[in-house]
């Protein structure tokens, strides 16, 4: 490849993230950092790596391998100073494959929140963005080409409205756009909720929320907008070592030009407390909504449901979801261990499927300078509509060394498996990843999991 073709790949790498999706990922960084440039903390990264794989395709026959440098810049932003707040998560990394079997790849992540509390425990601004990629469709295997780039972005004020010492309604009119790159399925939506809780006594409320929201897509012509009411009764509380809320009610969907639907919903949040170092949460709904929904929830709160197991759709579905993760963090073991039931209903398209996961990662702290960790996850996927079933096995080791404070080396090797009823899209693969990083971040490995 000539010089002057590599020079191309960063601006044809602009062109696909596409001007708005882009646009709002750095809009939400300028909103963020704008008024708060004197006291934020800045960390910035930079990192590089090698990788090899025995199968860059992920194919059941004729496997490639391959050799992957890696790059990254980046940077962690935090300020929480008074009424103005910023945590923000940004880098841009580089993929070069030595045998060319996928050109180069400039992959840019953004996890931006940002806040300001106009007037204090009344009205509280909240803008979040997310800039990050996946699968085009989540059955297949999740390569390059596979890939798109997504962006969530969202903007609303929490109103706080006490009525008396027992009744507070809470008002939250939210704007949210959503961009994928390799999809028809590009949409705005508008809309408010609304909360009136009773204190039943200090350590219970109960209430009613509703709220309603329009769906517009930039292809109506391919994805029919509607719009959703939504009312519920509430019941929440805090106990010793837990805290929980119900809520149960009714949602109605009106669409353009396609079925309504209408429907029970229902969910429950239940945080409890083990130890000082230790929690479990479970989590259970059902619930008409739609992907992008689903994907913002994953992002603001991945405990809410792994978006990896929903396929993006412009159609409204019924996403039903029990999840329960275990997490314990301390000075020198780190673990989360979860597991993820979900039976997704798609009204129109041929999407139906239903996924049973289990996953867990433990960290372990050898010395202060040495640490290890181990991970797995076992996914199994049945498509009902074409009767198609998939079981992915993920399963790796991990080892870091601090050279210094701010400079460490990790390896990390993994063993992926796939076993499809679809004939030629199983594969195995193994792979193996050396990186050094500069400052706290870290880089990402073949695959795209992030370990």
């Amino acid at each position: 490849m000539s010089v002057a073709q590599r020079n191309k790949r960063p601006q044809q790498y602009m062109q696909l993230t596409d001007k708005r999706g882009l646009k709002l990922g750095l809009l939400s960084v300028l909103l963020a950092l704008s008024p708060l440039a004197s006291a934020l903390e800045f960390e910035p990264f930079v990192g590089a790596g090698v990788a090899y794989t025995n199968n860059v395709k992920l194919t059941e026959d004729n496997e490639d391998s391959d050799q992957i440098l890696n790059g990254l810049v980046g940077a962690k932003i935090t300020e929480n100073d008074g009424p103005l707040r910023a945590n923000a998560d940004t880098s841009l990394s580089y993929e070069n494959y030595l045998d060319n079997t996928y050109g180069d790849k400039y992959w840019f992540n953004l996890n931006a929140t940002a806040g300001w509390e106009m007037i204090r425990d009344r009205v509280d601004w909240v803008v979040r963005d997310y800039f990050t990629q996946n699968q085009i469709n989540n059955l297949d295997s999740d390569t390059p080409s596979n890939t798109q780039n997504t962006n969530v972005f969202s903007f609303g004020p929490n109103i706080t409205l006490p009525l008396t010492d027992r009744q507070t309604i809470t008002l939250r009119p939210l704007f949210s756009d959503f961009y994928y790159e390799n999809s028809d399925t590009d949409n705005q939506q508008y809309g408010v909720t609304a909360d009136w809780l009773y204190n039943l006594r200090p350590d219970m409320k109960t209430g009613i929320s509703g709220g309603a929201t329009t769906v517009r897509y930039d292809k109506s012509g391919k994805n029919p907008d509607y719009s959703t009411y939504n009312l519920r009764g509430v019941v929440s509380g805090t106990r010793p070592r837990s805290e929980y809320r119900i809520e149960m009610g009714q949602t109605n969907i009106s669409r353009d030009n396609a079925k309504d639907q209408n429907g029970f919903s229902a969910n429950l949040n239940w945080l409890y407390t083990i130890t000082g170092h230790s929690s479990i949460r479970a989590y259970a709904a059902t619930d008409l909504t739609d992907s992008s929904q689903q994907l913002l929830n994953s992002q603001i709160d991945p405990g809410t449901g792994d978006y990896n197991n929903v396929q993006t759709s412009g159609d409204v579905l019924r996403n039903k979801i029990f999840r329960v993760d275990y997490i314990r963090k301390d000075s020198t073991l780190n673990s989360n261990i979860w597991t993820e039931l979900r039976d997704l209903d798609y009204k129109e398209s041929p999407d139906d499927r239903e996924v049973k996961e289990i996953g867990a990662r433990l960290d372990y702290q050898v010395t202060a300078v040495v640490s290890t960790g181990i991970y797995g996850r076992y996914n199994y996927t049945k498509e009902t509509d074409i009767n198609r079933d998939d079981k992915r096995y993920d399963t790796g080791v991990t080892a870091s060394y601090s050279l210094s404070r701010k400079l460490s080396t990790r390896l990390n090797l993994q063993y992926r498996k796939k076993d499809s009823s679809s004939n030629n899209d199983g594969y195995t693969e193994y792979s193996a990843f050396l990186g050094l990083v500069y400052g706290l971040g870290s880089i990402p490995t073949p695959g795209g999991h992030g370990y």
